[in-house]
């Protein structure tokens, strides 16, 4: 009201300061009450503090088909993406643990064609929603662990 009303009345720099005083108190907003609450859908500090006491220093970490920089963060070691398949076969055939991040979709491609016993770890939800997901109230799409060290 105040920016129509300063706009009405010829007070172009007070309508503007307005404005621009709008958006960092709504960005303020959202950065300190909005942001943290999405912190419950990314997997990566969950999966972090699965792997963390599982990995050995010379295990891999692996991810397939996704990109989880943060990752690196948390655990402060190397991820290496893959995008083919037989980057992941090759790494399942090298005799050290594998710890591989992928979707549900994927492991169940994979899984038949990879040589090693594989198992799951850990699943999370992940935050990547699109609107017909949403329209049909379809869960939240998951993310896997899978490595070749089961039961440790």
């Amino acid at each position: 009201l105040f920016v129509a009303g300063a706009a009405a009345t010829n007070r172009v720099r007070e309508s503007l300061f307005a404005i621009a005083i709008t958006f960092i108190i709504l960005n303020w907003v959202f950065v300190l009450r909005v942001l943290p609450d999405f912190e419950r859908f990314k997997p990566v500090p969950g999966f972090a503090e699965t792997l963390e006491p599982r990995m050995k220093p010379d295990d891999a970490l692996i991810t397939y088909d996704e990109a989880l920089p943060s990752l690196v963060f948390y655990l402060r070691r190397h991820i290496d993406p893959y995008f083919l398949p037989d980057e992941v076969f090759e790494r399942f055939r090298e005799n050290r643990g594998v710890y591989a991040i992928l979707s549900p979709e994927n492991y169940a491609e994979l899984a038949p064609r990879i040589k090693a016993r594989t198992c799951i770890i850990d699943r999370r939800p992940t935050f990547n929603v699109k609107l017909k997901n949403m329209l049909n109230r379809d869960s939240l799409p998951e993310l896997l662990i899978v490595t070749n060290r089961c039961g440790i």
